[in-house]
């Protein structure tokens, strides 16, 4: 196995499965090096090479109608319940932390979603 490889779990590290759900904080330029938050549903992840990969995936934070994207990324940190990646995007740079969405998490940034609900 490659140990590059972003859905290899048999090195202890972090991995991204298809089909899964998981917490995305984002920073980049763009929006003025706020941090963004989303969860995001991993569709299929591609390596490229190297720390080289591409990611298709659901943005559930952005509107409807362009959820579905395409980043190529470079790892930067991969360690055992973390990823962190860069993603160029024409010159502006994002740098995405992937790790496993909790309830916490979700509740934390999502409160406006989960307020006076019960999530099991």
């Amino acid at each position: 196995m490659d140990p590059d490889d972003l859905t290899c779990t048999t090195d202890g590290r972090f991995a991204l499965e298809r089909g899964y759900w998981y917490a995305l904080e984002l920073f980049d330029d763009e929006f003025g090096g706020e941090r963004r938050t989303s969860p995001v549903r991993v569709d299929e992840v591609r390596p490229k090479g190297g720390r080289s990969w591409e990611l298709d995936f659901f943005h559930l934070d952005y509107p409807q109608g362009v959820q579905d994207k395409t980043y190529a990324f470079k790892t930067i940190y991969r360690g055992e319940n973390y990823l962190i990646a860069v993603e160029d995007n024409n010159g502006d740079q994002r740098h995405c932390i992937f790790f496993a969405m909790t309830f916490n998490w979700f509740d934390l940034h999502y409160s406006h979603i989960t307020s006076g609900r019960h999530i099991a």
